[in-house]
């Protein structure tokens, strides 16, 4: 005997769903990652970003970063002049290839309503139209803008026990530190997030 499956949406509904979809660039390869995603964190993310359930977040400030692109890592931990620096965050995990110089406009954002979780950091990117910064903003970040607390939120790199983590700016006239956060804690809401604004076309 066939198993009846309870549906929430109609044919037509998933027929004209999809084609607002397509129509707003999904391809095959996107959607195999929303399938393929592990405890289906990607359709979460859509569904509150459709909903408006998401974290709640304020505009701190905006930024504009210029990456050169002729230094390694080490050489911009060198010219951010930290009084400490996690050791974790050398060439090997954080290399940097040689590029053309660009400059990018950042967003500061705070959570209101959460200490937030790294997906909530990845939504709220999402809601406000943002990209992921690279770790090469942030390592000029703390460069151009060395009085800042920032957690830059770019693809988590891993360490030597296999844990992921993004870099952290903490930015004072007497004491300046390049830290790490780790992606599966949840972090305070009083931290400071970047995001990248997206290039008009």
């Amino acid at each position: 005997m066939d198993t009846m499956v309870s549906r929430t949406l109609s044919i037509h509904q998933e027929h004209e769903l999809l084609l607002k979809l397509e129509a707003a660039g999904l391809t095959g390869q996107l959607a195999q990652r929303v399938i393929d995603a592990k405890d289906n964190t990607l359709a979460v993310r859509i569904i509150q970003l459709i909903g408006d359930i998401g974290p709640q977040v304020r505009l701190v400030k905006t930024l504009k970063v210029t990456c050169p692109g002729n230094a390694t890592a080490s050489q911009l931990i060198a010219q951010g002049e930290y009084t400490w620096v996690n050791p974790n965050i050398t060439d090997e995990r954080f290399p940097i290839q040689p590029h053309d110089p660009f400059t990018n406009e950042l967003e500061l954002f705070q959570f209101i309503d959460r200490d937030p979780s790294w997906d909530d950091v990845l939504t709220a990117l999402v809601v406000r139209n943002l990209t992921q910064p690279t770790y090469e903003h942030g390592l000029y970040l703390g460069i151009q803008h060395r009085d800042e607390h920032i957690v830059v939120p770019h693809e988590p790199v891993q360490g030597p026990h296999g844990s992921l983590s993004v870099l952290v700016l903490r930015g004072d006239a007497d004491h300046r530190e390049l830290s790490l956060y780790y992606t599966a804690l949840r972090c305070y809401r009083s931290r400071v997030f970047a995001g990248v604004r997206k290039q008009a076309s």
